[in-house]
């Protein structure tokens, strides 16, 4: 096997590893969003309660993704 094609299989690997990472990711940030629209149909406080906690849930996320 030549190094070019080594290589994009590399890159591919990578690639392919990376993307559903970034998916699991993504999900775990939109939770929160996603508990504020919701919450905002039962009252303005309980969205409000959601978003005060939505940058410490992030912050673990963030924390507990990179030690894993």
């Amino acid at each position: 096997m030549s190094s070019t094609t080594q290589s994009k299989t590399l890159q591919k690997g990578l690639f392919g590893m990376a993307l559903p990472i970034f998916g699991e990711f993504m999900l775990n940030m939109s939770v929160p969003v996603f508990d504020a629209l919701f919450l905002s149909q039962v009252s303005d406080q309980a969205a409000a309660s959601v978003g005060a906690v939505m940058p410490w849930f992030s912050m673990a996320i963030v924390f507990f993704s990179a030690t894993a």
